[in-house]
């Protein structure tokens, strides 16, 4: 059996930065892809989404951080930017968001996922198929 090669990892994810617009950004769905931390002097976050259009890249802010914590990558999200917020104590309005996620209805199969057909046999074992 010959060994897999080897795939090098590169810290360069190549997207375009979505930015929060009140009329024509105002929400992104597609798959978590990536997440990366401690970005620049403000030690903030960047986080990447895949849909048909591309892959999207968006900054962390305190509401986003919090509410993107625990979702796994590899998870459907949408992302809705809800506006500006003032703070119940006083102080600078801040964006807030709502987020969702859900599984991903379809995922990529390769080709060791398909079960091999026997071609001495007519029927195909359906338990046998991975979707």
């Amino acid at each position: 059996m010959a060994e897999e090669k080897w795939e090098k990892v590169v810290d360069n994810i190549e997207s375009v930065e979505w930015k929060w617009d009140e009329d024509k950004y105002k929400e992104l769905i597609g798959v978590y892809i990536a997440k990366k931390e401690h970005v620049s002097v403000n030690d903030s976050n960047i986080y990447y989404v895949e849909n048909k259009e591309g892959v999207f890249s968006f900054w962390g802010k305190t509401v986003l951080d919090a509410l993107l914590k625990g979702i796994e990558i590899g998870k459907e999200i949408k992302v809705t930017h809800t506006g500006m917020k003032k703070p119940k104590k006083g102080g600078k309005p801040y964006f807030d968001f709502d987020v969702e996620h859900r599984k991903v209805a379809f995922t990529k199969i390769t080709e060791e996922d398909i079960p091999e057909i026997d071609k001495g046999k007519d029927e195909i074992n359906t338990a046998d198929i991975p979707f």
